[in-house]
């Protein structure tokens, strides 16, 4: 059974991904953006403009 992320849930995730992302070096940066992908579902491109 899958739980659905409200949009607080979701906005909470993108911030904290978005910090970690910003603070990471280069070769860790696709890691990040991969595991955000999995973890909402979302396409590559939106994660990006996320």
């Amino acid at each position: 059974m899958k739980t659905k992320m409200t949009h607080a849930m979701r906005m909470e995730l993108a911030n904290a991904v978005r910090d970690r992302h910003a603070a990471a070096a280069t070769k860790d940066k696709r890691r990040i953006l991969e595991e955000f992908i999995a973890a909402m579902g979302y396409h590559e491109k939106s994660a990006i403009r996320s």
